[in-house]
């Protein structure tokens, strides 16, 4: 925490993502509310989108349940989208807000990237989780999705 007035790095990333978790809670966590669902679009139904809904479909891959809460392995792509100059998707950040670092990653993307994809791992603590996904559209706006995952074992 604090030592002899200063404050560690730890704490210092801690408090930051509590930050990031506050204003971004009340806008993903409660969707129900309608001027605060204004601010993400989200898909209505996966199996019959319309031509706006299947360009902005966030294809979020976990496993089910992840063993070892050090390395959860994900994978997030929007491959119907197109990453033209005027149009593409400009970044995707990845919440879990049950776990103690909240904010899992933000990837930045331009039209040289082709295509909006990661493929990365997280450290996630023991426990059912929801994982959101937030793309964002350079025309559209942000997308939202979710995906559930059981970790066994916490990394954090």
């Amino acid at each position: 925490m604090v030592h002899s007035g200063m404050m560690t790095r730890r704490t210092l990333l801690r408090m930051a993502a509590l930050g990031v978790a506050g204003m971004t809670a009340g806008l993903i966590v409660r969707p129900g509310i309608a001027e605060e669902r204004s601010h993400f679009n989200f898909v209505g139904d996966a199996n019959n989108p319309t031509d706006l809904e299947h360009e902005h479909l966030i294809n979020v891959r976990l496993p089910i349940i992840a063993e070892d809460g050090a390395n959860v392995p994900i994978i997030v792509s929007l491959q119907n989208h197109p990453m033209e100059d005027d149009h593409f998707i400009r970044s995707i950040y990845i919440v879990s807000f049950n776990d103690p670092i909240v904010g899992k990653g933000l990837y930045e993307f331009s039209p040289a990237n082709g295509m909006a994809y990661i493929a990365n791992q997280m450290r996630m603590d023991g426990g059912d989780t929801k994982i959101f996904v937030v793309a964002e559209c350079t025309q559209h706006g942000k997308w939202v999705a979710s995906e559930e995952v059981k970790v066994s074992l916490g990394g954090c």
